[in-house]
């Protein structure tokens, strides 16, 4: 992928938690950049503490350290992209893709998706669905670049008590 080579050349790996160990450390580290660019979305406001996201997240039936992909710098890491494979119907899901803001267009989420892609096709997935916020323009153009195709979509409310 030319993409990953570009960023590699740039000092940026792509690697999944499997690649350091599912441990707590790493799992902290998918956190917070969850937790940062989940709150860059349209309309989130706040978003679970760790543990419930060790709790509901890593804890989930369909986590797989492999499927949950980072984009590191050094150390750090500055954007995840997460994949729940599908076996039933052969296909995955793109949970969540995001970048810090600091490395954004720098094609880190688009490298991050065909990584995605990738381990997907390798698990036997024959597709890949995603969803988005339709006030994000970014991730709605990644997505029409990558080939994904709108479908009718659902509106969430909410009211404050």
């Amino acid at each position: 992928m030319p993409e990953v080579t570009r960023l590699a050349a740039a000092g940026i790996r792509i690697a999944s938690l499997a690649d350091f160990g599912d441990s707590q450390a790493t799992r902290r580290k998918l956190y917070e950049v969850n937790n940062t660019t989940a709150l860059d979305i349209p309309g989130v406001t706040a978003w679970m503490p760790f543990a419930e996201f060790e709790a509901l997240i890593c804890g989930a039936e369909w986590y797989r350290p492999e499927g949950q992909l980072a984009a590191i710098d050094g150390e750090e890491f500055v954007g995840i992209s997460a994949i729940k494979l599908v076996p039933q119907t052969q296909g995955a899901y793109n949970l969540m893709t995001g970048v810090l803001e600091p490395y954004r267009t720098r094609k880190i989420g688009l490298a991050l998706k065909l990584a995605g892609f990738r381990y997907a096709r390798q698990n036997g997935a024959v597709y890949i669905r995603t969803d988005n916020d339709s006030l994000n323009p970014a991730i709605l153009a990644l997505n029409q670049k990558l080939g994904y195709q709108p479908q009718p979509g659902k509106y969430l409310l909410k009211s404050e008590l």
